[in-house]
This record gives C-alpha cells, structure tokens and sequence, in this order.
C-alpha cells in the first residue's frame, strides 16, 4: 500500500462495453423419454429438448428451452457506470461500477460454501487469530490468512488469499464459470484509446465485521495509473448497515463520499482512488468481499506490480507474472481467456438433465399426473430443500446445523435456485392442493360415478378396496370436530353433496 501522492490527470471517460456471449456448455448429447403419449429427445441442431405430440391426426412439434438457454437469457451486459455521492458529484476521477452477471455471485457464495471457506471466515471473527496457513481443521485446502496489517487491533479484518498455484487457479475457474469476462471487458473499455491486454494476478477475500478507524491510502504505485485496477465483489453483507467505503476526494477542502456496496454490483477503482474502509461494528455477522487486482502487465512496470502484491501467492518472481501476461486473462482484441467449469459441472449433470426434462414437461402440460415418477420426485426434493434450507429446520423439527439441513444447503444450492426461480419454479405448495389435489379429485370422481350408479355412498370393502380406504381417510381428514383449511372445508362441501354422511 502506498501513501496519499499528488493527483495527476483523470483516467480517460469510459465507453460503454461492447455485448458478447460465452461459449455455453451444451445439454446432454443424447436423452430420450417416453410420457404417455409424449415423447422426448434432445435435438442436436437446435441443441433443445423437444416433444411431438398426435394431436388430430398430425405431429404437432414444439420446441424447449434448456439450462444453457436460460444461462444466456440472464447474461447482460450494461454500461460501466460512474460512482456518485449523494449530490451526484464523482467520487473519484478512476472509480466505477458495473452490474454483473445474475448468477455471479451464486457461483462464487456456493464455492464459500463447499471449500469450507464459510468455516474458516467464522473461526477468524470469532476467535481474531494472528495470521495463520489454514489446515484441514477449518479447509479442505491450505488458504494463506492474514491480518489487517496497518490498523492493529482497530480492526478484525482479515485477508484469506491462496497459498499456492493450485488454488489460485481453482479461484480463478470460478471466476470464470461465474463470468468475470464482463468486468474484464469493462476494463479494457474504460479508456478506449489504448488498448492492453488485462491479467489477473492476485485476489483475496476480505473478511470483516468491525472497524474503528480509517486509514486512507492507493492500492498500486502512481506510475500503475491506468494500467491496474482494483474489483471488490461483495458477496455477503450485514443488512441495514452503513456504507462500507469512504473515498476521500482531491484537495484538502473536500468532503468525504461515502460509498454503499450492493450484492450483484462491482466496483472498480485505479491508484487515483484514494479510500478506507468505512468505520463499522457490526452487532451479529460479518460482510465478505471478493477482491481481484488486474492490470496489463510489462517488463517495463513489472517491478511495480510486485511491490503491490501484499498476500503470499503469488510471490515476488518477475518471471511468473511475465510469463502470465504472455497469455492474458483477456486481449486487447476482445478475447476473452479464463479458464472455467461448464455449467453443467457447476450444476451437476444429473441435475441439469432432470431440470431440461422438467422444463419441457411444463412447457408441454402442468398435469403433474403425466410427468414420469423420477421427475416428480425430483420436483418434491427441490421443494423440500427449500423449506430446509430457508426455514432453519426441516419439517420434522430437526435443527438448523443438524446432517439433514446441511445436505439440503448442498443440494439446493444458489446457483441451482437461481435458475429454478429463473423458470418461476414453485417452490411452496399447499398440501390440499398440486399433485394431491390431483390424487383426491381422481378418487373423488370414481365416488361420484357409484353415487350416481348406485344412489348411495354405502360403498364396501369388497366393492372397491381402493375408494373404501379412502373414504375412511377422508371421515378422518374432514371430520368437524378438527380445524379445516380453507381448501378442506371445499372437500367437506363436496363430498357433503354426495350426501356422504360425516
């Protein structure tokens, strides 16, 4: 970190970014199913699910949207915006934000989660060690964690960076898989009458919950001016609370801006920013920022570059960062080159293959009754998941930290509700209603038709094993003495009419 230094001239205004679409995995090669009378098959052409259904005499064909459509429907690319106070007067001359892609911070709150990270950000909060190499205790992996150096015991926050190339890398696949390309084509647009070529060579995750004081200072050296950038990604925030930076703008007579961050938003700044973070004490929680340093890196300013490094990976050997810019992170003429996971790998195969089943199934009908039992049972897991995973506790009355809550968390996971919700999946359900309510009207007719053969509901056990075992539930289920929901209260009425005695 470098002390306050003169303001030289602002960094050129920004363009807006040009659109671009990411090579999207494609859905399972080959998939048939037989529904009734419908019948499924992936379409290699237009790399779809599809139905054909005899309707009149004719094939009727009606084309899906699979998961890699719904990933390339919620990309957008927006414009980089310019950072504003209150009074709408600009910050900084180097500071913006952009909008990043919906499911981005899913992606990277899943990867917390499964790493163990979640773990190891509460073991730092709650116990405010020294800097330490995490172990298997905390990780399943060895993270580099270190303690804000330039404020002592003022602040609790910590840095938790990778300790070697391997998670560097895994890092950086998420970032990838999750479409940090946008912020890249961000960068490169900002001043657009150079063109770099931009590589990411340090990142970390910035954990804090309480914050006395501020220190000011630039993240890269003056000569860094628009050549490295600096990206902080909230990724968990306390809610209601203040904003979490301050920028203190040029010239002693100005007044301080104070900057709130926003789940789904990026913001950029260069070494003209100078900034603190913002006094805070958090009553309950702790917020996580993702922190990405870019920059287009040289023999010339390479020396620059390593004296900013501050974490211990990567370490301070010209030759690495030199050998990685030869294959940049992203080129100044607009490919993008970061490595990542399909979707399809992040999601899970066997996943996205019932969720393209279920998605053409709803497209075809809502008749839960003509979707095959595999898929049914896959719609119900998602929905109990849910009511687990929001609720703190399943049905049963089991505990928030219990197995059974856990494995919902993975099951369900925010990327995977992010494209259910994408799709309007209901993830509640009356009891009364959906797939029993289809259940009781079937038997419910079945009655009807003795009563209107028969003029009775005296139905026996001989009769029609099935319909007398539900008519004993329903004397159960409907009986007057027990509180009955509004849709019970239907069924008593309807089968009231019957003239079956309660």
């Amino acid at each position: 970190m470098y002390q306050r230094s003169p303001r030289r001239k602002a960094v050129p205004q920004h363009l807006s970014p040009s659109k671009s679409r990411n090579d999207w995995p494609k859905p399972p090669s080959s998939l048939k199913l037989t529904v009734r009378e419908r019948e499924l098959w992936y379409d290699g052409d237009t790399k779809t699910f599809r139905t054909v259904e005899e309707y009149s005499g004719a094939h009727v064909e009606a084309a899906s949207t699979s998961a890699a459509d719904i990933l390339q429907l919620a990309t957008t690319m927006e414009e980089v915006m310019v950072v504003l106070d209150e009074s709408g007067i600009r910050v900084s001359p180097d500071m913006y934000k952009i909008r990043l892609p919906p499911y981005f911070c899913c992606i990277l709150r899943d990867y917390l989660e499964a790493s163990g990270l979640n773990v190891l950000f509460h073991h730092c909060i709650s116990n405010n060690p020294r800097s330490f190499l995490s172990d298997a205790t905390f990780t399943r992996a060895r993270w580099h964690v270190k303690r804000k150096p330039f404020v002592g015991s003022e602040s609790d926050m910590f840095w938790v960076s990778p300790s070697d190339y391997k998670l560097h890398q895994e890092v950086l696949k998420h970032l990838g898989s999750a479409g940090f390309d946008v912020v890249l084509r961000a960068i490169s647009n900002i001043d657009h009458n150079s063109a770099r070529d931009w590589s990411i060579f340090q990142f970390s995750f910035i954990v804090v919950s309480t914050c006395r004081s501020t220190s000011f200072h630039i993240d890269f050296h003056d000569s860094l001016a628009g050549v490295a950038w600096h990206v902080m990604i909230p990724l968990r925030l306390v809610p209601d609370s203040p904003p979490e930076l301050v920028v203190r703008p040029e010239g002693p007579d100005g007044r301080l801006s104070h900057v709130k961050y926003e789940m789904g938003l990026a913001h950029i700044w260069g070494s003209l920013t100078d900034h603190s973070t913002a006094i805070c004490s958090y009553v309950s929680g702790y917020r996580v920022c993702l922190s990405v340093s870019v920059g287009s890196i040289s023999v010339s300013n390479v020396k620059r570059f390593l004296s900013d490094i501050s974490q211990q990976y990567p370490p301070r050997n010209p030759s690495l960062l030199l050998d990685w810019a030869k294959t940049p992170h992203f080129s100044r003429r607009g490919k993008c080159s970061l490595p990542r996971f399909s979707h399809e790998a992040v999601l899970g195969l066997e996943w996205v293959t019932q969720y393209n089943i279920f998605l053409t199934l709803q497209r075809s009908s809502t008749d839960l009754e003509l979707y095959p039992a595999s898929v049914r049972k896959w719609i119900t897991h998602q929905r109990y998941c849910f009511s687990t995973k929001h609720n703190g506790s399943t049905p049963d009355g089991h505990d928030f930290n219990s197995s059974h809550v856990r494995s919902a968390r993975r099951t369900l996971t925010f990327f995977r509700e992010f494209m259910l919700r994408e799709i309007n999946f209901v993830f509640s359900v009356d009891r009364d209603n959906g797939l029993n309510q289809c259940h009781w009207q079937k038997r419910y007719n079945e009655l009807k038709e003795f009563v209107k053969k028969n003029g009775h509901c005296k139905l026996t056990y001989k009769v029609n094993p099935k319909l007398y075992g539900w008519l004993r539930t329903q004397k159960y289920n409907l009986s007057s003495v027990r509180a009955l929901s509004a849709s019970k209260k239907h069924r008593l009425h309807l089968m009231q009419q019957l003239g079956y005695n309660f």
